[in-house]
């Protein structure tokens, strides 16, 4: 008896061992899918700051914009003038692969003198130009490796501002104007305003011809606008101890039509590009004369032709010309203007340089 006591009370201490241990054993492996949890919320919490982080990142912004990995993209540069610069930005963004839309303008400012024997003159311009395209159509297959026709449609609006200031000197004799008593010097402020507005129309095509030429041509129109023009004058005259002065005034408005843009370009080895561009603007208008009761009429017809080569660093697709470039061109104006019965043709020719991104 006292045997089978003692060999069931190890028995009983043994499986209380047993049990001692199995206890925390399943302790733990009761707490390891909470441990896990745990750990695993902690790694979303990782990534999705690590994500964050990337996101705002202007580093990579930056690298993924140039590559063209985001809906948006963007374009700015500058044509610098003999006497001031042009500079101009764009905004692009994606809403889908087909479907875009994008805002431009443009900053003109520049200032130009003239000295000869008989006249001083100085003639200052500035100038702004807004064009929002809310709609923007993509035909075809935007890669830059598509062999196949890539086409891009604009509808928008054009806006257009511009002030001119003019000083100008000028000696006058009493012999060439007989209505003139003395001979003396004249000293004239003439200020020039005028807006333009209407719809706008763009297109885009490019054609692979092979695989290492393409073609582009690039069109823009606005078909009729709205502009105003108001002229304000006033002269001295300054001869011996005399003085008297003189002021005018003129107000255009109208509706005018067309203004025309057309360029064209082959691309070589997709680094250099030959273009050429043509563009045509018509004012007709008709002028009130503030100070007098009948009205005359003012018509200006201004064609301009520029060609020239580009240097590029190619983009990633073909809904971006480029990523970096600059052009050298040379421009031809030709204005003729006509102001009641009178006619006159002014020419001007010059070398640009443009450069952009």
């Amino acid at each position: 008896m006292p045997f089978l006591i003692q060999k069931r009370f190890i028995s009983i201490s043994l499986l209380c061992t047993i049990f001692t241990a199995i206890l925390p054993a399943e302790t733990d492996l009761n707490a390891e899918p909470e441990n896990s949890m745990n750990q695993t919320e902690s790694a979303i919490e990782t990534s999705a700051e690590t994500k964050t982080q990337i996101i705002f990142n202007p580093i990579i912004f930056v690298r993924d914009l140039l590559d063209d990995k985001l809906p948006l993209r963007v374009d700015f540069g500058a044509e610098p003038h003999r006497h001031g610069s042009m500079v101009f930005g764009a905004a692009y963004y994606d809403w889908s692969e087909n479907l875009s839309q994008s805002f431009r303008g443009e900053y003109d400012h520049y200032i130009t003198s003239t000295n000869s024997n008989t006249e001083l003159k100085n003639t200052e311009v500035r100038s702004i130009v807004l064009m929002p395209n809310p709609v923007v159509f993509f035909i075809g297959d935007s890669d830059i490796r598509s062999k196949s026709i890539f086409s891009q449609f604009n509808i928008g609006l054009y806006f257009q501002y511009s002030h001119t200031t003019t000083n100008s000197g000028v000696f006058f004799s009493s012999e060439s104007n007989p209505s003139l008593k003395n001979s003396g010097f004249a000293l004239t402020d003439m200020h020039q305003t005028y807006r333009l507005i209407g719809p706008s129309f763009g297109y885009s095509l490019s054609i692979p011809i092979h695989k290492y030429i393409s073609f582009t041509a690039e069109g823009f129109m606005v078909p009729a606008f709205l502009v105003t023009l108001y002229t304000d004058s006033d002269t001295t005259y300054h001869y011996g101890d005399e003085n008297s002065s003189d002021s005018s005034s003129l107000s255009f408005r109208s509706l005018s039509y067309p203004y025309l843009k057309q360029s064209i370009a082959f691309n070589f080895f997709r680094y250099i590009r030959i273009k050429g561009q043509m563009t045509y603007q018509h004012f007709d208008l008709r002028a009130i004369v503030s100070e007098e009761d009948n009205n005359s009429s003012y018509s200006l017809h201004t064609i301009t032709l520029r060609y020239g080569g580009e240097l590029l660093h190619p983009s990633k697709n073909r809904k971006k010309s480029a990523h970096l470039w600059a052009g050298l061109y040379y421009e031809m104006t030709w204005n003729k203007m006509y102001l009641s019965n009178s006619a006159s043709t002014e020419y001007t020719g010059k070398w640009i340089l443009c450069f952009g991104t």
